[in-house]
């Protein structure tokens, strides 16, 4: 019933120096009207606004803005299980809202990211219904708050994703469905780093927000999903699967010596696995060779960057930043460095058939590569001796 509105004020209330003007107008909030707005911005970085219609007071809790150190604490805190220093400021503005307006009304909290956590547990607290969006896992936050895990139920928890990502992947959520609205944003390829840009795409709360139908108030195009993935590591992998990036992939397993080849549900993302080890006679052989160059590999980098820490010096202090860094030496060797620890995390191995349906077993693709040449990178004639 208030999903749609609950996803307009989500986003409303990032414009926390006027919730109702934006990009020179004011904006139409369709019958509610703004009722109170926090005054602790500066302390903490918190920031939320209560809207009113009709006995029906809609709390909307901010998520993260970006610029804002106090934001990124909090972001850090979540990704490190650490106590929310906003929490508190949430709990304290929504009682005085509940406080002064007596319990003639009925309250629903919303918010996008981190204002969604904020949300979920404000409204565990004080008993009251909510409807997040994109928000990480508020399981640990919750317990933090009324330790007491018997309490922490998803009964009156709405949830909002789009696709798995890293942050909604994030800790364990409360809720006992999930709503997963689709639209689509291009993925730009399975580094490690591609994920990242497309789960930034995919977690804004505008784009998000104009996926809501304004009859139904509902989504144009959802479904619900009961297993959301939970961890880094599974939003990767949901990413690679939902985006058709790798048709067939396969982990091989170093302890047991088995390849184990891994989907995942489209519909309720749980990942299945299928194991092969007597099916492959190479496998032993296989392992050997890619621990081997892997090691290569390992003391390749490390050389280059004892070499590009040194050579870094000399291009700062000769060029005066004429160049963008990241076309420096250093520069190009940490984005190789960064997609050589993505390849490193996932630990997989594309698996492609060949019209014998014989396997043939792809090297890892920084393997495949040059790693970076420091006279061609740099431009200068000393070599680091591994290139």
């Amino acid at each position: 019933m208030f999903d749609r509105i609950a996803a307009k004020f989500s986003n409303i209330v990032y414009n926390d120096a006027n919730p109702l003007y934006k990009d020179g107008g004011y904006l139409n909030l369709e019958g509610w009207e703004l009722l109170e707005s926090s005054k602790n911005r500066d302390e903490n970085g918190y920031f939320g606004a209560a809207f009113s219609a009709n006995n029906t007071i809609i709390i909307a809790h901010r998520g993260t803005e970006v610029g804002s150190l106090d934001d990124i604490k909090n972001d850090i805190s979540i990704f490190y299980n650490k106590p929310l220093t906003q929490l508190p400021y949430a709990l304290k503005f929504s009682k005085f809202v509940e406080d002064k307006y007596t319990s003639i009304f009925s309250y629903l909290h919303t918010g996008h990211s981190l204002g969604g956590l904020l949300a979920e547990v404000v409204g565990l607290s004080l008993k009251q219904p909510v409807i997040s969006f994109e928000a990480p896992g508020a399981y640990q936050a919750a317990n933090a708050v009324l330790n007491d895990s018997d309490k922490i139920k998803g009964d009156n928890i709405t949830t909002y994703f789009t696709d798995p990502n890293f942050i909604n992947t994030h800790g364990k959520h409360i809720a006992n469905n999930f709503y997963k609205v689709d639209y689509f944003t291009n993925p730009t390829g399975v580094e490690l780093t591609d994920y990242i840009i497309y789960s930034v795409k995919q977690h804004s709360m505008e784009n998000l927000m104009n996926q809501f139908d304004a009859e139904t108030g509902k989504p144009i195009n959802f479904k619900i999903v009961q297993n959301w993935p939970e961890g880094f590591e599974a939003g990767y992998k949901s990413y690679l699967d939902n985006n058709r990036l790798w048709q067939q992939k396969a982990v091989l397993d170093w302890e047991q010596n088995i390849i184990i080849e891994s989907y995942t549900d489209p519909d309720t993302f749980e990942i299945i696995e299928i194991k092969l080890q007597n099916e492959y006679q190479d496998i032993t052989e296989y392992k050997a060779e890619l621990d081997s160059e892997r090691t290569t590999a390992k003391k390749h980098v490390e050389g280059c960057l004892v070499i590009g820490f040194a050579k870094t010096f000399i291009y700062l202090t000769s060029t005066a930043f004429k160049k963008p860094f990241e076309e420096s030496f250093f520069g190009k060797l940490l984005n190789k460095f960064s997609n050589l620890m993505a390849e490193n995390f996932s630990s997989y191995i594309d698996v492609h058939e060949n019209n014998t349906r014989d396997i043939v077993y792809q090297e890892v693709e920084f393997l495949e590569e040059e790693l970076p040449c420091c006279d061609i990178l740099f431009g200068s004639s000393i070599d680091c001796g591994y290139c």
